[in-house]
């Protein structure tokens, strides 16, 4: 499923416009990243791709039908947000948590069925955490806490998923086994839209990067093309330099960035 943006624009206010003339069309399967670093933008235009903020200007279509025709049960049902920080106020069971996402596709008045509880079930599978099932949500670790809400939003059962910095906060375990998590669920027909502010993230795992700064989009495209030391150095305000290595099993080349 496609999802493209028009001319977008967001403020708060009219003195305080946070993005402005933005276009984007991702790719019906695979991994977008918004990069950027912190306060650009990103998270404000997350918000509105899934409808929680609604465009000053401009327009979000999400397979041609545009999201402002669209109710909020229909866009969870089709998008799925998953924040960088989420705080539950009760001991919920890790299996009650994400079984929560399967609330758009329920009325009003009805409990989950056995069909909603085995859709939970795969979710949590899905991401490796089955042995958290009877936990609670409150007393698991930060990088737990992020798969659940992975799984939360995978018993959603959306076409497009977009993650906000979904790696912030984590170890380089946790960021790791996130990033494939990523991958995987691209491969396995998801798109995928992420934010960072880590280029070697976007490197790494990206189809497409559209480079966030002052409010719009620097450049968008291929990694190789977008993320160069000149554009980096323009959003970071900082020398960089990229380097390449080849991994001599497989012939890969890999990219990577340090601070120059």
């Amino acid at each position: 499923m496609s999802m493209q943006i028009i001319n977008a624009s967001f403020g708060y206010r009219k003195d305080k416009i946070i993005f402005s003339g933005i276009n984007l069309e991702t790719a019906d399967n695979g991994v977008l990243c918004i990069l950027g670093r912190n306060g650009c933008g990103k998270t404000t235009m997350l918000k509105s791709l899934c409808g929680i903020l609604k465009l000053n200007g401009g327009d979000i279509l999400i397979d041609g039908k545009s999201i402002i025709d669209m109710e909020r049960h229909e866009i969870a049902s089709i998008v799925g947000y998953i924040p960088q920080e989420h705080n539950v106020g009760f001991a919920y069971k890790v299996l009650d948590v994400v079984l929560m996402g399967r609330a758009p596709h329920l009325s009003i008045f009805s409990s989950p069925s056995e069909q909603d509880y085995k859709i939970a079930e795969e979710a949590i599978e899905m991401v490796g955490i089955s042995y958290l099932s009877e936990s609670k949500y409150t007393e698991i670790s930060g990088g737990e806490r992020q798969l659940v809400l992975v799984a939360r939003t995978l018993a959603q059962q959306p076409k497009v998923l977009l993650m906000d910095e979904p790696t912030s906060h984590l170890d380089f375990r946790n960021q790791t086994l996130i990033l494939k998590l990523i991958d995987k669920l691209a491969k396995s027909g998801l798109s995928v839209i992420m934010t960072s502010h880590f280029p070697d993230h976007a490197l790494s795992y990206s189809g497409k990067i559209a480079l966030m700064h002052n409010g719009q989009f620097l450049a968008q495209g291929k990694p190789a093309d977008v993320v160069t030391e000149t554009t980096l150095e323009t959003v970071y305000g900082i020398g960089v330099k990229i380097f390449t290595i080849n991994d001599p099993a497989t012939g890969e080349e890999f990219r990577f960035c340090r601070a120059a």
